[in-house]
């Protein structure tokens, strides 16, 4: 075999491993709440929780989250679970 179809297969391979362990993600709304003021806010609902604009942390399930403008995204998370 040569080393430029070598060089490709590995490319393939890595290719294949990186997108299987990227993990699956999901974006949830957001909540307008009023009880200061209208403001909105981020809800796990894995964890009941609200949590404010830029906030990330880790839910019960082990994704990791992030509250933004746009939404709330949520990824599976790989490795130590906190």
């Amino acid at each position: 075999m040569s080393p430029g179809m070598e060089r490709l297969i590995s490319l393939m391979l890595l290719s294949t491993v990186l997108a299987l362990a990227h993990g699956y993600c999901y974006r949830v709304q957001l909540r307008r709440i009023s009880q200061f003021g209208p403001r909105n806010m981020c809800m796990d609902e894995v964890n009941n929780k609200m949590y404010k604009m830029g906030s990330k942390w880790q839910n019960s399930r082990c994704e990791t989250c992030l509250c933004t403008n746009i939404g709330m995204m949520c990824c599976e998370t790989w490795g130590e679970c906190h």
